[in-house]
């Protein structure tokens, strides 16, 4: 279920522009890629989309994203 929520949190980035620009601005904000995924996920999750950084990961691994 967790790997849905990913696929279902990057579908709501393609719907909601603000989120998204907010989401592609962590690049430039943070130096450390765990930085930037730790606050994806606080992104997700005060958009109602809940998973772990492993579940996150491994999401990407699958989908090569």
């Amino acid at each position: 279920m967790a790997k849905e929520a990913v696929a279902a949190f990057y579908a709501f980035l393609e719907r909601t522009p603000e989120v998204k620009k907010e989401a592609l601005s962590l690049q430039e904000r943070f130096e450390e890629q765990e930085d930037m995924i730790d606050e994806l996920i606080r992104i997700a999750e005060r958009n109602g989309f809940v998973f772990t950084v492993h579940e996150f990961v491994q999401y990407l691994y699958e989908h090569s994203v």
